[in-house]
């Protein structure tokens, strides 16, 4: 998922249950996003993603 980072869908996934719901914070705990940046467009789809199928 975020080649510079090394991190993983999965990892992004488990930081978004554990409560972190907004994409800045999202990407400091996981690590995604922090190198280059060209997948935050891809963490944020994640995060809409996994927040619509718990409030469904």
């Amino acid at each position: 998922m975020c080649s510079c980072g090394n991190v993983g869908e999965g990892n992004i996934k488990n930081k978004i249950k554990e409560g972190i719901t907004e994409l800045g914070p999202l990407c400091q705990a996981s690590g995604a996003g922090m190198g280059c940046g060209s997948c935050r467009p891809e963490v944020q789809v994640i995060l809409e993603s996994v927040l619509a199928e718990s409030t469904a």
